[in-house]
């Protein structure tokens, strides 16, 4: 075999940079608090069931909430941990340049699935705001 190709490695660090080191938490992080906001976006529906009045202003702002978190914790967190790579890697470059040739400086790989996640619970939180107004016209027709 003349030449060959690997797509991922596994590198184990004893040491890191502090930098280096927040990015990372910052990839997990960030989407961790727009599902945060999104289970406190569902357990208020659930009280708001039981007590009959499913529709409540605070209902379309947690889920507004919820969508913008998830849009920009996914995006940022993805952004972060390319950025926490890429000091990593040019940590390494310093003591060996050919790293470079090996690892990439900067890699991100993009998930856009929770943009059209974010996109659903926008129009969710719609959903509440119209029928919250529904709801309050047709309380005085009862």
């Amino acid at each position: 075999m003349s030449a060959a190709t690997v797509d991922s490695a596994l590198v184990t660090f004893s040491t890191m940079t502090t930098g280096a080191r927040w990015m990372l938490l910052l990839e997990v992080a960030l989407p961790a608090l727009a599902t945060m906001a999104l289970c406190a976006g569902v357990w208020w529906l659930g009280v708001s069931l039981i007590r009959s009045r499913p529709f409540r202003a605070s209902l379309g702002w947690i889920f507004g909430l919820a969508a913008c978190l998830m849009l920009a914790g996914a995006l940022l967190g993805q952004l972060a941990g390319g950025i926490g790579r890429a000091m990593i890697v040019q940590d390494l470059a310093a003591a060996d340049p050919g790293v470079e040739d090996v690892l990439w400086t900067l890699l991100v790989q993009f998930d856009l699935a929770p943009v059209g996640w974010a996109f659903a619970l926008a129009l969710i939180a719609g959903v509440f705001e119209i029928g919250r107004r529904l709801q309050r016209d047709t309380e005085g027709l009862v």
